[in-house]
């Protein structure tokens, strides 16, 4: 507190309660009236001393850019800290040129760490709006960025993103991450003006048609009722339509697989 007071381009954010992280966060970026605005968790860093000068020298030289970002070294940590796998990571994106058709891909959903993200403040309203039961922030902050220009990646790696016990996304299980992912899509089609949310809805009904029966038999009952829940908790309406989408796939899948059974046995007898 006493560093913020000393410093006139510095401001502390104290809130009287706990709002969770995604009100922090609008807050957070809310708050700033400078031209371009960074984020950084406070469990990862930067690693290069001129990395937020690369960002806004291409922001600046290119003003139909809307978001630079770069690659990012992942380090997964043991629980002593000790670091047991380290990669660079680039959001599954493989070109420097992005914009919000290239966001999502077939297989995948381009997501940069946010620890890369330098932004135009003229993308804050549209990320304000970033419901708070959404878990892929980043993804959301891109494709917000999208909607105004088009991105650049710097072909360097300029920041570090820690993976540990504590972390909210990677070490969670394939079904929390798969129900949060269609979750975001869905929010993200329904939160975004058509032109925009028509790209996440065709996403969504992609991803939707490659889940299959055999998808489900591996999920551990705990984890898919604790998965479940937590998200209904958080946004009961999103929850409902997709639990009874979901439910519809299993139970068309279930009495697809039951007839052809059926017509393979009727067909050996006779």
């Amino acid at each position: 507190m006493a560093f913020s007071k000393s410093r006139s381009n510095v401001s502390l954010i104290l809130q009287e309660s706990n709002v969770g992280p995604a009100k922090n966060f609008i807050d957070l970026i809310s708050t700033p009236k400078s031209k371009y605005i960074a984020y950084l968790d406070g469990d990862d860093y930067w690693t290069d001393p001129y990395k937020l000068q690369k960002q806004v020298d291409y922001l600046e030289a290119n003003p139909d850019c809307s978001i630079c970002t770069h690659w990012v070294d992942e380090k997964v940590e043991d629980k002593n800290s000790i670091v047991v796998e380290n990669e660079s990571y680039n959001g599954f994106h493989r070109t420097d040129y992005f914009d919000k058709n290239s966001v999502f891909q077939k297989e995948e959903v381009i997501a940069f760490h946010s620890s890369s993200f330098v932004f135009r403040c003229c993308c804050v309203p549209l990320i304000a709006n970033m419901p708070s039961s959404v878990a892929t922030g980043d993804s959301w902050i891109t494709f917000a960025c999208l909607t105004t220009g088009h991105g650049y990646c710097i072909n360097e790696n300029m920041s570090t993103y820690r993976v540990h016990s504590n972390s909210t996304w990677t070490p969670s299980s394939t079904y929390h991450r798969f129900l949060n992912s269609l979750h975001f899509l869905l929010r993200l089609s329904w939160s975004f003006p058509i032109q925009y949310g028509k790209i996440a809805l065709k996403k969504f009904l992609f991803s939707f048609n490659k889940i299959s029966l055999s998808d489900f038999r591996s999920v551990d009952p705990i984890d898919y009722q604790k998965s479940n829940n937590e998200l209904k908790s958080k946004d009961p309406v999103f929850y409902s339509i997709l639990y009874f989408l979901l439910s519809a796939k299993i139970f068309c899948e279930t009495l697809q697989n039951r007839i052809s059974k059926s017509r393979i046995f009727i067909g050996k007898k006779t």
